[in-house]
């Protein structure tokens, strides 16, 4: 109760911008895909990392620099290791000078393009900014999401400027994402690309995009993604409200609270995600598995109940309670100005999500949902209030009554009572808090307080938010 790898070899020359070619043929095995492959948490270099992915083998001059021939392969086996596809295709070349299959499946995807549709100049090197555009080229053929905002934040490289008009807007999103850096402030665009560069982009690409997928209930979905893709996956939700403050709208998926879910959605992208639900996954990490049992690895930041990541498209944090020892939540968000808190306009709503997120819990552990009493609610409702107007926090109220008394004013009788108080603007926050705390996730998992009363108030300036949950054993009961 109560670091990333430095381009250390910059060869300066720059070739002829390269002319589109339509793609017309599409992955011809690709029908059946695996899953991500998983790096272990001793994998933290970029060479070794490329190695176990398949994109580098030992024959491999990393210092070499990359033709386009070569750098098709790369992409190829990038694209392997990403979705699990084969990259094969089984079209006739219309190159003239090239009849690789891994530059036939490239160009033909909008992936690497020709000098003109029959002249691919395999033997060409590539120049830093054209790999940023050919790799922008196979995550858009991938089907993932390319965030149009991180295209406008320009980089704090000196000689972006130099960058070609057609590859700006690609370096630009491949270093917002931190794909690709540059060398003490530089990123020579124009310079050819080494095999260590390359590996450093696919890599780099592979833990920020590739891996930021997460699986809900058998159904991915990843921060970015559109709304009309969260509403094919998951189907209209059983209630949803508007946070005016933040902009986004929190869609609630309930009616099975062993698998549930919400979304924030703002400007029409899914910018929030949370579930305790008994089936997700991300990175591997399945709901309910064993935390000392886990590997989370390499780019995992681990807490004392917590683990949490930054990719190309946010953060996402997964969570357990001290006292499962299994992990029982995620909850994933772009960035804190996409995130939902709670306000006076939103504090009903709020109760009832959290209400939700609760017994979802307590589904998970086998027990029935709360009763909402009211005259329980209404006590909880007073004590939010009263801490949030006096600027205190505490199971004492202004009057100095403690939450019995507070219990037996109200004619409430019982046999049984507790209280949980937060002072947090977020109901993640809040059920993280609770379930952190033995005495208050004791309250939250209870089988003998059943009836509950919960309120939520927020400060007259906005700033702090107060929530009581009072949970009580009736004694006619």
């Amino acid at each position: 109760m109560k670091a990333k790898n430095k381009f250390a070899v910059l060869l300066m020359a720059g070739i002829t911008a390269l002319s589109s070619v339509p793609a017309y043929a599409a992955e011809v095995y690709g029908a059946a895909r695996g899953k991500p492959i998983i790096l272990q948490s001793d994998i933290t270099d970029t060479i070794a990392s490329a190695e176990k992915l398949g994109i580098l083998n030992e024959n491999n001059d990393i210092t070499s620099i990359v033709t386009k021939k070569e750098f098709s392969r790369l992409m190829v086996r990038f694209y392997r290791a990403a979705t699990g596809a084969t990259g094969i295709t089984l079209s006739n070349s219309p190159f003239v000078d090239c009849d690789a299959n891994e530059v036939i499946f490239c160009a033909e995807n909008g992936i690497i393009n020709g000098l003109s549709n029959v002249t691919f100049a395999p033997e060409n090197y590539v120049t830093r900014e054209e790999a940023c555009t050919y790799l922008v080229n196979a995550i858009k053929f991938m089907g993932l999401n390319i965030t149009d905002d991180y295209m406008n934040v320009k980089p704090s490289f000196v000689d972006f400027d130099s960058v070609s008009e057609e590859h700006k807007n690609d370096v630009a999103y491949l270093s917002a994402i931190n794909v690709v850096s540059g060398y003490d402030g530089y990123f020579y665009p124009n310079s050819y690309i080494t095999y260590e560069q390359a590996a450093s982009m696919f890599v780099e690409a592979y833990y920020q995009l590739m891996l930021s997928k997460i699986e809900i209930n058998n159904l991915e979905i990843t921060i970015g993604d559109s709304e009309e893709k969260a509403l094919s996956l998951f189907g209209e939700p059983a209630y949803m409200f508007e946070d005016s403050a933040s902009g986004v709208t929190v869609w609630v998926y309930n009616k099975n609270l062993s698998r549930f879910l919400y979304l924030g959605i703002k400007n029409g992208r899914v910018t929030e995600l949370f579930s305790n639900s008994s089936s997700f996954v991300y990175r591997g990490i399945s709901s309910g598995s064993v935390v000392k049992e886990v590997d989370f690895g390499a780019r995992g930041n681990v807490a004392s109940t917590s683990v949490s990541y930054s990719d190309g498209y946010g953060n996402v944090k997964i969570g357990w309670s001290p006292g499962s020892g299994k992990i029982t939540y995620i909850y994933a968000y772009e960035n804190n100005n996409t995130v939902h808190k709670i306000s006076k306009a939103t504090a009903a709503n709020d109760t009832k999500l959290l209400y939700d997120i609760i017994n979802a819990e307590r589904t998970k552990a086998g027990l029935n949902a709360f009763t909402v009493n009211t005259d329980i609610e209404q006590n909880a409702r007073t004590h939010a209030a009263n801490m949030a107007y006096w600027g205190y926090f505490g199971y004492e109220d202004s009057d100095k009554l403690t939450p019995f008394e507070r219990l037996d004013n109200k004619k409430v009788t019982y046999t049984m009572a507790s209280e949980n108080i937060s002072k947090e603007d977020n109901v993640v926050k809040v059920y993280c808090e609770w379930m952190n705390n033995s005495g208050s996730r004791a309250n939250l998992l209870t089988a003998e307080m059943v009836d509950v009363g919960m309120g939520m108030a927020a400060s007259s300036n906005g700033k702090n938010v107060y929530t009581t949950l009072d949970y009580v054993k009736l004694k006619n009961k």
